[in-house]
């Protein structure tokens, strides 16, 4: 080899490098001034992250598992919910899109058929106090009781045209 020609190649390979330090560099400020907290909060984004994972609901599975929604405060003292609330609440989250089966608000027909066959707004009242088939007892919130179960099922079968 000679000498020009290892000239050329220190040349180059020092080009090289000074390029990927020049990338380097650049890609550690951007990583800096994205991960940044917002105005002299660095942990901001620890705690947005650690919101974003946080779980969505507890389920109950104990008879004595204290309330966790709003639908079950009306046993602690607070105002007896409607019909419409309970429904809204905790009922809306599988009827109203008909999920597992379970019969959409305002479905009249589905809802009539269901009607009869339990025998009535007692009827239906009691498969939703005990559960049947996908749907868990109280609509999955333990906390209800039987009086915000029955006037569920009444806004229910009401918002499905079915007269009680």
């Amino acid at each position: 080899m000679s000498a020009s020609s290892d000239r050329r190649f220190v040349i180059v390979l020092a080009g090289v490098l000074g390029g990927l330090v020049s990338i380097a560099l650049a890609l550690i400020v951007i990583a800096s001034l994205t991960t940044r907290g917002v105005e002299g909060q660095p942990g901001l984004q620890t705690a947005r992250l650690s919101e974003r994972l946080a779980p969505l609901a507890a389920v109950a599975t104990e008879a004595t598992a204290q309330p966790t929604n709003a639908a079950s405060a009306a046993g602690s003292g607070a105002p007896a919910l409607s019909g419409a609330q309970v429904v809204q609440q905790v009922c809306s989250a599988c009827h109203s899109a008909g999920v597992l089966g379970a019969p959409k608000i305002g479905d009249g027909a589905n809802w009539g058929a269901r009607f009869k066959a339990a025998g009535g707004v007692d009827g239906l009242a009691q498969v939703a106090l005990h559960g049947k088939g996908n749907m868990p007892p109280k609509g999955g919130d333990a906390a209800l009781t039987e009086d915000q179960v029955k006037v569920a099922v009444q806004y229910m079968l009401a918002q499905s045209g079915i007269k009680h």
